[in-house]
């Protein structure tokens, strides 16, 4: 949108948070703007000291656009809710469809040697997003608050990959490969079913746990995301 209408009250973004931060400064703020509900990530935590050059400057880019927020809340008096999402799932696009997809036409999945498979995560459902998205709005507040929103299961890399391709292609067979091989084959076709930012120089960052607490969140704005079990429709097509 070039501008913004005057009578609008409140703004809620889910998209890129920097391209929400860089709209924000170019247009004309609409006078009535009192609350803004903006959707980040827990990539500016977890993606910071990254070996992968791409990977520090999304976090950059994240933290520049938080502290531009953050600014307008002190500066005008809007309040800002900042909702930082962990592994989304429950589009057609996401890593989790991609493993899906791959389990489908392959009738095996990745089960990674080591460390990196044991490696946690929370993945979160997009409608749970949505459902504490629309609660920050009607909840109001005042200031700059920031949340991070995991889902409500924390497990291992492996069983993630397990559990959807599972449910994707019940014949699916667990191959087993060392993390850095599947960096690498990730990099040459970018087509495996991880993330599409995959770089051998990224493996430090996968081995790590990605685990953050929701009880403020569910605490303040009723979070309650549910446990990590994909039906059919959350894998796409």
């Amino acid at each position: 949108m070039a501008e913004c209408p005057d009578e609008v009250t409140a703004i809620a973004s889910l998209g890129p948070l920097d391209a929400f931060a860089d709209w924000l400064a170019r247009i004309k703020r609409p006078a009535r703007l009192r609350q803004i509900v903006a959707l980040g990530s827990t990539s500016v935590l977890t993606k910071c000291e990254s070996a992968a050059a791409s990977e520090r400057a999304l976090a950059a880019r994240l933290a520049a656009a938080e502290l531009r927020l953050e600014a307008l809340a002190a500066d005008h008096g809007i309040a800002v809710t900042l909702l930082r999402a962990t592994l989304i799932y429950g589009g057609d696009e996401d890593t989790i469809a991609r493993i899906a997809r791959f389990a489908r036409r392959w009738r095996v999945y990745p089960q990674l040697m080591g460390a990196a498979g044991k490696a946690l995560r929370q993945p979160v459902h997009a409608a749970d997003l949505a459902g504490t998205c629309a609660s920050a709005l009607a909840a109001g507040g005042v200031g700059f608050r920031a949340y991070n929103l995991p889902g409500g299961e924390t497990l291992t890399l492996n069983a993630l990959i397990a559990r959807t391709a599972r449910q994707a292609c019940p014949s699916a067979l667990p191959l087993p490969v060392p993390l850095t091989l599947l960096l690498a084959l990730a990099r040459c076709f970018r087509r495996l079913p991880m993330s599409s930012a995959l770089a051998v120089d990224s493996a430090a960052r996968m081995v790590g746990d990605h685990v953050f607490d929701g009880a403020p969140a569910m605490r303040e704005l009723g979070h309650r995301p549910r446990d990590f079990a994909p039906s059919a429709t959350d894998l796409g097509s």
